[in-house]
């Protein structure tokens, strides 16, 4: 059997992720690997600049910390309490655990 054959029939669990925007966790959501929650967080972002980021003076601040990591017992609590009030990413359920507000600089 090829190694592609193999690894598609092979089943993964999905796991939890949290990502954290200048130390705070912000949004919660599930994939099967870490690679796969860095895209799904990029892409997140990518979409909600503006809601994450402060206009200043000469340009946009940006955001000193993104991080994707495995979620807390109560992130995914709330991810799996959430009901209705979910985002979506494509396919990908999305949590907010706090409101998108400016994060800004310094």
């Amino acid at each position: 059997m090829v190694r592609e054959e193999c690894w598609r029939l092979m089943s993964f669990s999905l796991s939890t992720f949290t990502v954290e925007i200048n130390g705070r966790p912000t949004i919660a959501f599930k994939a099967k690997w870490q690679a796969e929650a860095d895209e799904i967080s990029r892409g997140w972002i990518n979409l909600h600049w503006g809601e994450i980021t402060e206009e200043r003076i000469g340009g946009v601040a940006i955001p000193l910390a993104i991080k994707v990591r495995l979620a807390s017992a109560s992130e995914r609590a709330t991810l799996e309490a959430a009901g209705d009030e979910v985002d979506f990413y494509g396919d990908v359920k999305i949590v907010r655990l706090i409101e998108a507000k400016p994060f800004t600089v310094g």
